[in-house]
């Protein structure tokens, strides 16, 4: 625990949280707009969590709760139907709806496309930190179309290979981008980083550790509340 507590204190946990509640802050006063909301906001393994937070929006009389997935997982509902007694509550007269991730939102593509562009030079070589989807492929495509070459691109969460890749490229300046994470934590500040240091004489390495925070963001939030609706 000491450890633990050690290494959270090195990254600034108290800080972790910050993107997330900009982007909410942003999509709560574009909505507001829009129609009148309620809003909350959970985190993992932080307070509050989802259950607080569904429990809040019962007690204020919410009987339509749609949750809005700000994650790179896919199978939120799974995920939440393990915390929340969707079913029963259902039978109460609650209804429940699930967005899709903001991660498969072309915004969210097009807002890491803008990001590398607008980096001040060309890097030899770019690591997706991801599987390979739609969005990753999305954001390889793009960075093709605006002058990279395909090998110069790799998707792939095995960073031991990926630098092999770009080894065999004699690519010297190498960016990753953490597609996995949607802010700081102890895989983005510490254990990703640790495992690029066993090449930092081989090559110069710059990431963009997580998500952070982008207005456009705000936007494919907005886009993925109002397809709940549709």
């Amino acid at each position: 625990m000491l450890k633990l507590k050690r290494i959270y204190s090195s990254i600034g946990i108290n800080t972790k949280n910050k993107d997330l509640l900009a982007v909410a802050a942003d999509t709560k006063n574009s909505l507001l707009n829009y129609k009148p909301y309620y809003f909350y906001i959970a985190f993992k393994g932080y307070s509050p969590d989802i259950k607080d937070s569904v429990n809040s929006a019962i007690t204020d009389g919410c009987s339509e709760i749609v949750f809005v997935n700000y994650t790179h997982n896919q199978e939120i509902k799974d995920i939440i139907s393990k915390e929340i007694p969707i079913e029963i509550l259902s039978s109460k007269g609650i209804n429940f709806k699930f967005s899709e991730s903001v991660y498969l939102n072309d915004k969210f593509a097009n807002t890491f496309v803008t990001k590398i562009i607008n980096m001040p030079f060309k890097w030899d070589g770019i690591l997706l930190l991801d599987n390979e989807t739609r969005t990753s492929n999305l954001i390889k495509n793009e960075l093709i179309n605006l002058g990279y070459s395909t090998s110069q691109i790799v998707i792939t969460t095995d960073i031991d290979n990926a630098m092999k890749s770009f080894r065999e490229l004699n690519a010297k300046n190498i960016l990753y981008v953490n597609l996995l994470e949607s802010g700081n934590g102890i895989k983005s500040e510490i254990t990703i980083p640790e495992s690029f240091e066993k090449y930092s004489s081989e090559f110069k390495i710059t990431g963009i550790k997580h998500w952070g925070y982008d207005k456009n963001y705000v936007k494919a939030v907005i886009d993925v509340i109002l397809k709940t609706e549709e």
